[in-house]
């Protein structure tokens, strides 16, 4: 019989508005081409994109898009 474990993650998430202090602590930069694009680890990131990073970990920062956001992660309060 094949049982299945299921563990609980905790992320800390925070939606990208393009402000320089979130520029500044995540290290993002960006380029004016046809359009001011910005960049994470060579990921282009988009405005309203979150930021997911897994608590007490020292994994890096993932950007989640809105749609795999509301189907990956739940509010837990």
């Amino acid at each position: 019989m094949i049982k299945h474990y299921y563990r609980r993650v905790f992320v800390d998430a925070e939606r990208f508005n393009g402000t320089d202090e979130q520029l500044n602590r995540y290290g993002i930069t960006k380029r004016l081409r046809k359009q001011l694009e910005f960049y994470l680890a060579g990921q282009r990131l988009h405005l309203g994109d979150w930021l997911v990073k897994k608590r007490w970990s020292n994994e890096p920062v993932q950007i989640v898009s809105n749609y795999e956001f509301k189907l990956r992660y739940r509010n837990e309060d």
